[in-house]
């Protein structure tokens, strides 16, 4: 694992660097070396976006994403649970009195 994100590493080196030289000859005037440059960095970006290695890392234990997420909508679900089961027993009530 940490070969490979050694080499996804000097790749996105490389990437930065061919991103530094397009700016380089775009400050030099020479706008189809900056153009092929931007070109073949932006290629190798997306390469390296999509690689196997470093999609493997966005991915989250179970656990984790349970740590995350609590906190955020119990807050909101609780309070919905509740008012539900009231407008659900109301309902009853009401169902019982006509009938």
């Amino acid at each position: 694992r940490g070969l490979q994100l050694r080499s996804q590493s000097s790749g996105i080196n490389a990437e930065y660097g061919g991103i530094e030289q397009a700016c380089d000859f775009l400050e030099a005037g020479d706008l189809s070396s900056a153009l092929t440059h931007a070109s073949l960095a932006r290629d190798a970006a997306e390469k390296s976006f999509s690689d196997p290695s470093i999609l493997a890392l966005l991915y989250f234990p179970d656990d984790q994403k349970f740590a995350i997420y609590i906190p955020l909508f119990l807050p909101v679900g609780l309070p919905l649970l509740v008012s539900y089961l009231e407008l659900l027993k109301e309902w009853r009530r009401k169902k019982v009195r006509s009938d």
